[in-house]
């Protein structure tokens, strides 16, 4: 049985205004990198011309969150993806979320926050029980895909006197 505090496992905070889930713990995260499309124009003599990307595109996200005692952060994703698709009928709907991750330091203190927008669930992984040791942590490895991402540095907006949004 898992009795310990999650909070203590991880320095990234996650979770989902939109969908209201509860807190999230996150292990295993990676910021998702970026690719620019640079078209392909060539001029005289075949020669190929240099030009600025026309294109971005972001890659998926993926990150295995750390799951409580009665998998209630399983069972509330559970929820939203069976209201994004209905095995049973075969019916499906537009389930767009908003999605940020929280990155604190060893103080606790809010470092930044990456906010994900227009958010889609890709693929939602097994959890694999384990009864070895002490300190047994079920993971769910989850991944996403987003249309972009924003940053915030709070410690810089903190300074300024602004405030931050969640």
């Amino acid at each position: 049985m898992n009795i310990n505090n999650l909070a203590q496992k991880t320095c990234w905070e996650a979770g989902s205004n939109t969908l209201k889930l509860c807190n999230l713990y996150i292990q295993n995260f990676a910021v998702p990198g970026i690719s620019f499309s640079h078209p392909d124009v060539y001029g005289h003599n075949s020669v190929k011309i240099g030009l600025v990307s026309d294109n971005m595109t972001f890659d998926e996200m993926s990150f295995d969150l750390l799951l409580d005692e009665n998998y209630r952060v399983y069972f509330e994703i559970l929820d939203i993806v069976f209201k994004q698709f209905n095995p049973e009928n075969g019916s499906f709907a537009n389930q767009e979320f908003d999605f940020f991750v929280n990155m604190k330091n060893q103080k606790g203190e809010n470092v930044f926050t990456i906010n994900f927008y227009n958010c889609r669930f890709t693929n939602i992984g097994q959890i694999t029980l384990s009864t070895q040791g002490d300190e047994t942590y079920n993971t769910l490895n989850v991944s996403m895909r987003f249309d972009y991402f924003k940053i915030e540095n709070l410690k810089d907006l903190a300074q300024k006197g602004l405030q931050s949004y969640k």
